[in-house]
């Protein structure tokens, strides 16, 4: 950022490193004032969904469309910490289990927000690793509430299509 504003800086003397020092800090404050701080899961930056994420959204829910708010995102906040983004690889909460499934869309609909995920059924995990090997459903997406996300993994595709996540310590 401070080659944002130092490459105006014309008129060098030797109050430069002030005057561009005072500039990104003025900077830094406004961003500070536009941000909410909100921690609620929600979308982030969310926009009206086009017309074919629209259509989509609203027959996979089974849905009139009489109208109503639908907003999508690329990224949504899973926690008061932790954010995943679209093609994210995450561990979804599923009754007394977990679950790997690839984000397609987040949108919130009914002041609800929803994931469409691409789910993954476990194949194995390798014993005293945090390694875990899921292999991609054929079936149609899922909606899940974006609130069931545990965590957003780090992950590999392998050649035959399974996918490999780096489960976190908590659930290794």
């Amino acid at each position: 950022m401070p080659k944002r504003y130092a490459t105006d800086l014309k008129n060098m003397s030797r109050y430069a490193s002030k005057s561009l020092l005072s500039e990104v800090v003025c900077h830094d404050l406004s961003s500070l004032k536009a941000h909410d701080f909100n921690t609620e899961v929600a979308l982030i930056n969310g926009r009206p969904a086009p017309k074919k994420s629209r259509r989509l959204i609203l027959e996979a829910l089974e849905l009139e469309d009489d109208g109503m708010v639908i907003l999508t995102a690329k990224d949504a906040r899973f926690s008061p910490l932790a954010t995943c983004r679209q093609k994210d690889v995450v561990l979804l909460q599923d009754g007394d289990g977990l679950r790997a499934a690839r984000i397609q869309l987040h949108c919130m609909v009914a002041d609800e927000c929803l994931s469409l995920v691409q789910a993954f059924t476990l194949r194995r995990r390798m014993p005293g690793t945090a390694l875990a090997v899921w292999r991609v459903n054929d079936g149609p997406h899922e909606f899940w509430e974006t609130k069931a996300i545990m965590a957003a993994v780090e992950f590999a595709v392998y050649p035959d299509g399974d996918v490999g996540t780096i489960l976190p310590i908590e659930y290794a």
